[in-house]
């Protein structure tokens, strides 16, 4: 009977070395698969908030046309029908956050006829500007402003820097 004790102990012992070499296996596996899903939920997080965005600016739009179309003197002219906010950062979630606001600010230049935009007066409300988005404020540097149908903005931001200035 000794004989069959030991055999019924080894197998076990062999079970339970096989049963704990797969849960290992398991968790490195998970472990190792956590980062690579966890960018993709990120990357495609960005991209929906990059679509809300689009979405958002192509309802303004169309809300300010309709209501230019309804005026009765309303008259063919150039005018404003689409704003492009383009944005030269590295950090995609700024650029899309930036993008947004600013987009929310140039939205009232819809309808507008293209005479009428100041373009001097664009370039000095928005460049130097600081922007805060709530947990770090940006200053905004006008790269090129194009007037026609479709207005397209063209910055690049940097984090303010909290040091005073040295005036000499």
């Amino acid at each position: 009977m000794a004989l069959g004790e030991r055999n019924g102990g080894a197998t076990l012992k062999v079970k339970r070395r096989l049963v704990v070499t797969f849960l290992l296996g398991a968790l490195t596996g998970a472990a190792l698969v956590s980062p690579l899903s966890g960018y993709q939920v990120e990357r495609a997080l960005l991209e929906k908030e990059q679509l809300q965005v689009e979405l958002e600016n192509l309802r303004n739009r169309m809300s300010s046309l309709e209501e230019r179309l309804s005026e009765p003197h309303y008259q063919r002219d150039v005018t404003v029908e689409d704003i492009e906010v383009v944005g030269d950062l590295p950090d995609s979630a700024t650029r899309i956050n930036l993008d947004k606001k600013l987009g929310e600010m140039l939205k009232t230049l819809v309808g507008r006829e293209v005479e009428q935009i100041d373009p001097l007066l664009l370039y000095y409300v928005f460049d130097g500007r600081t922007v805060d988005l709530g947990e770090k404020p940006y200053v905004l540097q006008v790269k090129g402003i194009v007037i026609a149908r479709r207005l397209v903005f063209f910055y690049t931001a940097s984090e303010k820097s909290w040091a005073p200035e040295v005036q000499e």
